[in-house]
């Protein structure tokens, strides 16, 4: 069984180690980068993932299946290439199910970016049924792209010990969706952010004066607005020129 893995760019070694405690015969295939292996597994997928969720790594940040290879030129014709791959590993996703897509590009020379590729593949899988949801999905199409292949493969959110591509969280706290909003400049409020945290309430922690909030067109690429300010217990966020999008994704920044 491929895998793919992420830690720190630092501590690449010791995850490596972290899943050969579990997996002992697994083998390092190679560093697409520091922080990013491709290994094989002797474990079953399912297998690897159960254990990892019995004793959750420190240093192995992310990790999903690779169960197709597709070569790559870096021309505009491996995005058709991906989707015929997404089309092929399609009778893998559940229905039923959420899904979204994670990319990631390795290199530079790409003639798309990573959206692009998201973009293309999350509407090839949308228009057989299957329902996006970039923001939690229940079960991801990982998509890691090297200038001479593309790696691919299906699983649950949930073994791939975080549901952000690549194991980084852009924040914990809060997040929510804004849609109808092309055009326009609303002022955006969340209510109970400076308490402490509290049962069916908001869990992260006291938001700062000196923090400001974030949005994303596609959940993936983020700015700040223009300006963030607490009254109150509320925080409440605008930015100054109009969205330029229908749906627009909101959550907590990083400090100034």
């Amino acid at each position: 069984m491929m895998m793919l893995f992420t830690s720190s760019p630092a501590s690449g070694q010791i995850a490596l180690e972290e899943i050969r405690a579990l997996d002992p015969n697994a083998r390092l295939r190679r560093w697409l980068e520091p922080g990013v292996g491709w290994m094989e597994l002797v474990l079953s997928w399912d297998a690897f993932a159960a254990h990892l969720r019995e004793a959750p790594p420190i240093f192995c940040r992310h990790i999903c299946p690779v169960l197709m290879t597709v070569p790559l030129e870096q021309s505009p014709g491996d995005l058709d290439a991906l989707v015929e791959a997404a089309r092929q590993l399609s009778p893998r996703l559940d229905a039923r199910q959420t899904f979204s897509v994670q990319t990631r590009l390795f290199d530079e020379g790409w003639p798309c970016a990573r959206f692009d590729v998201n973009t293309r593949l999350a509407d090839e899988l949308t228009t057989q049924g299957f329902t996006l949801d970039v923001r939690r999905p229940a079960q991801i199409l990982s998509v890691a792209l090297t200038p001479k292949a593309g790696y691919l493969g299906v699983s649950r959110a949930a073994d791939n010990l975080s549901d952000w591509a690549g194991g980084e969280r852009r924040w914990l706290e809060f997040g929510a969706k804004l849609s109808g909003v092309m055009g326009l400049r609303p002022l955006v409020r969340v209510a109970n952010v400076t308490d402490y945290p509290q049962a069916f309430g908001y869990h992260g922690a006291p938001w700062q004066a000196s923090r400001r909030g974030m949005w994303s067109v596609d959940g993936e690429n983020w700015q700040y607005f223009d300006s963030t300010r607490v009254v109150g217990s509320t925080v409440e966020m605008r930015h100054n020129s109009p969205f330029p999008a229908d749906t627009i994704y909101v959550g907590r920044g990083r400090q100034m």
